[in-house]
């Protein structure tokens, strides 16, 4: 018998690699919307590779992972793209040696700290 999961494998086949933003998609108010993490697990389990993105520098990659946790996702860092990371990855393929001056949050911060990369602190302002 063709069985709702069945339509639901068949018509996730034809997805290459989904990929999510977070805010409103996956969770709204740190509340998830229902059936969002069964979605992404049946994903998973179906072989995809599904990654996450967020234009949000306020958090690591390793951030989103705890809040993802806590909203009853399992994400690894490795599936999550930020604004914050892609900077970071940024400078470090192009093998920067300077010292960043530091306009921005945590997120970047600690993505900049993760490649090994000089930064000043955040907060801070060459016009104090």
């Amino acid at each position: 018998m063709y069985t709702a999961d069945d339509a639901h494998s068949e018509y996730f086949t034809f997805w290459i690699t989904p990929i999510f933003s977070s805010l409103c998609v996956l969770w709204r108010h740190l509340e998830p919307i229902p059936g969002a993490s069964d979605t992404v697990k049946k994903l998973k389990k179906l072989g995809k590779n599904v990654f996450f993105v967020t234009n949000n520098s306020s958090k690591s990659r390793k951030d989103y992972c705890i809040k993802f946790s806590q909203l009853g996702f399992e994400v690894k860092e490795s599936e999550i793209i930020s604004t914050a990371y892609i900077a970071a990855l940024y400078l470090h393929e192009r093998n920067f040696r300077g010292k960043v001056y530091l306009v921005g949050s945590k997120g970047i911060a600690d993505e900049l700290d993760n490649f090994g990369i000089q930064h000043t602190e955040v907060g801070v302002s060459i016009l104090q």
